[in-house]
């Protein structure tokens, strides 16, 4: 609802991944693809070892 709030006067938004699991990640991930005015999400690299160790396909940044 805020990001259709913002989207109605041309404001970017970006998501806030407060822990960076790799279930809150991918969630985030996932309302982002969604949302038209989405601009960037937080991401914390030092989560991302651990989320590795524990999935099938790690998600990874690339050219970000």
């Amino acid at each position: 609802m805020i990001a259709a709030m913002a989207e109605a006067y041309h404001v970017v938004v970006s998501p806030h991944n407060y822990n960076s699991t790799t279930v809150g990640l991918a969630a985030t991930l996932q309302v982002s693809a969604a949302i038209p005015n989405f601009l960037i999400t937080e991401y914390f690299v030092n989560f991302e070892a651990r989320g590795a160790e524990i999935t099938v396909h790690p998600l990874r940044v690339e050219q970000g």
